[in-house]
């Protein structure tokens, strides 16, 4: 298995913990990769993940050095408000490790100085609302 999808895979399991029960504000219902949409029939609040970008930044021999960019979003209920979004944008960066040491981290290469939060409010015609954030990893790659 290539080390992206390793990354992918781990990221997946990271977020599958985000429930009260973990300790966390947020209780995720789903969660769905490479999906666009929420799926009908999805529990809500649940979470969508995406691959944005996927990046060389150096290489050597047959390793890379790559960014992975993920679309993290966590879709509520048409009405939820912003202290529900703020709450789950909050248990994201706490699942995947932000503000512990690189060590202490379940998945390794958080780039910690560049995430982005999109708040979509729900407006006439939408049924949800919801929470993106942009997490970037760095990993290295064999092409051997």
């Amino acid at each position: 298995m290539s080390k992206g999808s390793e990354l992918t895979d781990s990221l997946v399991e990271c977020l599958g913990r985000i429930s009260t029960g973990n300790g966390y504000a947020t209780d995720i219902q789903g969660g769905y990769v490479h999906a666009e949409a929420v799926p009908d029939g999805a529990q809500l609040p649940c979470v969508l993940i995406n691959i944005e970008s996927d990046a060389v930044t150096g290489s050597a021999g047959v390793q890379a050095t790559r960014e992975r960019t993920y679309s993290i979003q966590v879709a509520f209920r048409r009405g939820a408000t912003e202290k529900e979004l703020n709450a789950a944008a909050c248990d994201i960066l706490r699942a995947v490790g932000f503000g512990r040491h690189e060590y202490e981290r379940e998945i390794k290469g958080l780039v910690t100085d560049e995430q982005e939060i999109n708040y979509d409010f729900a407006t006439n015609g939408s049924s949800y609302t919801t929470v993106t954030m942009l997490v970037t990893f760095v990993y290295v790659e064999t092409y051997a």
